[in-house]
């Protein structure tokens, strides 16, 4: 049996061996269907028991199901490699620490829900408080204790100070803090404007967010919103459905975190099927996702539940803070492990910026997440809003997840010196974003993008900005008021000693249905051929033949027809009035979007191996 440093030095060779073949990979010898895989093999060989519900609950106690912790923390503070903590139905106030880690894929730590219960992880805390109606002041001597309201439809109370016993107060910070823009330096065009001075903090009326306003003058016009007197450190809500606070839930957020390792670096941790919800963090790229690896390696996070987040919902990758963040704990690493995180069948929903975001991923999976309704800040332009956001992938794939309703932000975001990852298999609809449903951002390795639905897109389907070598295949796009894949050269930076450029990228085998605008290139050495543009009879402007005119996608063809994608039984109609003609198969993609060999030297444009001359699909449920 090999000894947990063993274990360790195995890993370290693993991963020596995998940056070498990083770097002597090529588009030619990188097998895109198999990248390097791992799980959790441990048996478990004690689990300890959470139940804040049961009677003689104690963090003093064992930790066993007639004895358990009351607290999360204390498990955690306990639980060492190869051992469970099961936790029971309950909403734990509190941020989870892990302060041990795992040593190996056969002896990791694993926080998880008790199977059939919820357990809610809440950075927020129920208040309690005498609420007021303060009315314009007419003929009594004026209070100048008070700031008066308007109307009769909004009520005020005072945030106690003990709500914010460790310090941390998200209603006297704004989401960008001035010192933060140095972080940040991208974002320092957006300084001093909304949402970035709004403050941090959260409020729920019966579990439901309310909408932040910048005037307390405003609230009487709106049901279901607040305003925060930063002075007088006075809450002003104006309640749904007109409803006495008192005698309603009212919840306000003060964590920056609800789960954050007790040092950087830590491996071999699990974390399944619990509730996160209600986190005050800021706006910063990096140190601040509600559900934080820290740096993290050999993570898992699966069957989760992240939602109502201030900004990003779940946090991975090997940099664990802004390169020149002052913090103490943001120091040089030297261990060798970073990556292989596995983000896999978890639903993040309601988070203002982002619903997952990283710093440099290697060796990831994210796989048949549900991310939706996300952005709702709708702050775009500080440049790091997306459904899912990675940056510096290398060998990390990106397939069947389901993205949509995204605000202020791209579905899916490589950002910066990817190499050799692929986004694959994803549904991609109801996106409202400067950039595209789909970015590649600054890479010059090739990175594979292939077989995506992409659909019903306020801005690009695919935006490749900066990017050199990237393959854009059998992907299907319809209903994009941009681009439907736009390739240019959108800064003047630098990347590995030389300027940006938008060369030799190829576009091939796609579909693109009642795309108005073309594809648009900078640069004449990108290939774009075999793809299929389909267009009903009332097609205004034809895509296709504004290509073919410019000498683009000279073996591209045209058919007539209808295309329909319904989000809600996640079906495609495809209804083109003749059969789909073939084309040549490309070597990078072997697998249609069910798996199926795409076999001999022809196929079809587009993410299926099959169709007929009119087709019900039904797409892959996450």
């Amino acid at each position: 049996m090999k000894t947990g440093q063993a274990i360790r030095n195995s890993y370290f060779l693993g991963f020596i061996f995998s940056v070498f073949n990083i770097l002597n990979l090529t588009p030619q010898t990188i097998d895109w269907d198999n990248y390097p895989a791992w799980d959790d093999r441990t048996v478990y060989t004690k689990t300890i028991v959470v139940n804040q519900k049961h009677p003689r609950c104690s963090d003093d106690n064992p930790g066993t199901e007639d004895a358990p912790l009351r607290t999360i923390n204390a498990a955690a503070r306990i639980a060492v490699a190869g051992e469970k903590i099961f936790i029971r139905s309950g909403i734990y106030r509190e941020m989870i620490q892990p302060v041990n880690e795992g040593t190996a894929d056969d002896k990791m730590i694993c926080y998880e829900a008790a199977p059939g219960d919820t357990v809610i992880i809440s950075g927020s805390r129920v208040l309690n408080c005498k609420w007021h109606k303060k009315f314009v002041w007419m003929d009594q001597i004026r209070d100048s204790t008070f700031c008066y309201n308007m109307s009769l439809k909004v009520w005020m109370t005072s945030l106690p100070y003990s709500l914010f016993s460790d310090g941390y107060n998200p209603f006297l910070l704004p989401n960008i803090e001035d010192a933060e823009y140095d972080l940040m330096r991208w974002a320092i065009p957006v300084k001093g404007n909304l949402p970035y001075t709004q403050l941090r903090g959260l409020v729920f009326q019966g579990r439901k967010r309310l909408i932040q306003l910048n005037q307390c003058g405003d609230l009487a016009k709106m049901p279901g919103t607040f305003w925060f007197d930063s002075q007088r450190r006075l809450l002003f809500i104006h309640p749904f459905n007109e409803a006495n606070p008192a005698n309603e839930l009212i919840e306000v957020t003060v964590q920056s975190h609800l789960l954050k390792p007790a040092r950087t670096g830590m491996g071999f941790i699990r974390i399944k099927a619990l509730v996160f919800e209600h986190c005050a963090n800021g706006f910063l790229r990096g140190s601040t996702g509600a559900v934080n690896a820290m740096g993290g390696h050999h993570w898992i996070f699966e069957e989760n539940v992240i939602r109502e987040i201030n900004s990003s919902g779940l946090e991975f990758g090997y940099r664990a803070y802004e390169l020149r963040d002052p913090r103490p704990e943001n120091i040089a690493r030297t261990d060798p492990d970073q990556g292989y995180v596995i983000v896999r069948n978890n639903k993040i929903h309601d988070c203002g910026t982002a619903g997952m975001r990283s710093l440099t991923v290697t060796h990831g999976l994210i796989e048949k997440n549900h991310v939706w309704n996300c952005g709702w800040h709708d702050a775009e332009q500080y440049w790091e809003c997306a459904g899912i956001k990675l940056l510096r992938c290398s060998y990390t794939i990106v397939r069947m997840n389901h993205v949509h309703h995204i605000t202020g932000g791209s579905g899916i975001w490589l950002d910066y010196g990817n190499i050799f990852s692929r986004v694959t298999g994803n549904v991609i609809h109801d996106v409202l974003t400067l950039q595209g449903a789909i970015f590649i951002e600054a890479s010059r390795k090739p990175n594979l993008v292939d077989q995506n639905i992409i659909w019903n897109i306020q801005g690009n389907g695919i935006y490749g900005n900066n990017s050199d070598h990237q393959f854009y295949f059998h992907n299907l796009l319809g209903m994009v008021s941009g681009s439907p894949l736009h390739i240019t050269v959108a800064t003047d930076r630098e990347f590995e000693g030389r300027k940006m450029t938008a060369d030799s990228n190829m576009v091939l085998n796609n579909i693109f249905v009642n795309c108005s605008n073309p594809v648009i290139q900078s640069s004449r050495s990108n290939k774009i051929d075999n793809n299929l543009y389909i267009e009903s009879a009332n097609t205004v402007r034809s895509c296709f033949s504004e290509m073919q005119s410019k000498g683009n996608d000279m073996q591209g063809i045209r058919l007539n027809g209808n295309v329909r994608f319904d989000p809600l039984f996640m079906q495609i109609d495809f209804s083109p009035e003749q059969s789909l003609p073939d084309i040549p198969a490309l070597s990078q993609v072997r697998l249609d979007y069910f798996g199926l060999l795409r076999n001999g030297a022809m196929t079809i444009a587009g993410p299926f191996k099959r169709l007929n001359k009119s087709a019900l699909i039904t797409l892959k449920a996450e």
